[in-house]
């Protein structure tokens, strides 16, 4: 009865039928897609209202942003995922990222504040953040990178 009922949702929200054929799942999603596009502002370029907030789940915690926040760098990893109208959401509503949660909640704080809070975390840890500013393509200033990357900064010149 639930997989009925998930089956159900998924058709109404996103023209999803599960089949055995991969292909013809694709088909219907790009005919789902089509028709998002044309009932959407084509300027606008996404499947996703703009005044909508954004349900990510990332390995399993969930978080709920504005997509102004995740637009607000240009061209990386979440312009991709909420601007191109070719990512959909799980069939929950949330997108799946799978990188970890705790480097997940510093990166968006700095999307929020501008200020990447790194204060008194272990080297390793900030390496593991700096990788995965790199996989979501977010850039930093000069002077955040060096709160974040130690050797360049001008003490150990």
């Amino acid at each position: 009865k639930f997989q009925e009922e998930q089956q159900r949702w998924r058709e109404e929200n996103y023209g999803i039928i599960m089949t055995p054929s991969i292909n013809h799942h694709h088909t219907i999603q790009k005919q789902k897609q089509k028709e998002i596009n044309t009932n959407t502002n084509t300027n606008t370029n996404t499947n996703i209202n703009t005044n909508t907030n954004i349900l990510l789940n990332v390995c399993g915690k969930y978080f709920e942003v504005t997509r102004e926040t995740l637009l607000r760098q240009k061209e990386t990893y979440f312009t991709a995922m909420v601007g191109n109208g070719r990512w959909f959401p799980c069939f929950d509503g949330r997108f799946f990222i799978e990188r970890s949660p705790l480097n997940f909640e510093i990166i968006l704080e700095y999307l929020v504040s501008g200020r990447m809070m790194v204060e008194g975390l272990s080297e390793q840890r900030i390496k593991s953040i700096q990788a995965d500013l790199d996989f979501y393509q977010i850039k930093l200033p000069e002077d955040e990178f060096m709160l974040i990357d130690p050797i360049h900064s001008p003490s150990h010149s």
